[in-house]
């Protein structure tokens, strides 16, 4: 993954990027997308931990920012700590 900047929001682009373009190459019957799936991915599982009703790709970077005081450096390592929270309570990593 290569990001110009190491900021949440340039993460945010790159995500959605590579969103659209995974979800135009798949067969729309699969249903194996636990990243990008509002239903079951991480994003449901952030904001239900989080206690946030709705987020919008427009505010999708707002939470991380809004816990760190707006530092995006920070952000991002705060988003790359949930994900990994969130992978291992879905028994889909092991703790180091």
């Amino acid at each position: 993954m290569y990001l110009k900047e190491i900021t949440i929001s340039n993460l945010e682009l790159f995500i959605y990027g590579f969103g659209v373009g995974f979800i135009t190459g798949k067969n729309s019957t699969e249903s194996d997308d636990y990243y990008f799936d509002d239903t079951k991915g991480f994003k449901n599982w952030f904001l239900k931990k989080k206690n946030i009703t709705e987020v919008t790709f427009s505010s999708w970077d707002h939470p991380f920012l809004q816990e760190v005081n707006g530092d995006q450096k920070k952000a991002l390592d705060l988003y790359f700590d949930y994900l990994e929270e969130y992978y291992l309570s879905q028994n889909k990593i092991k703790k180091k």
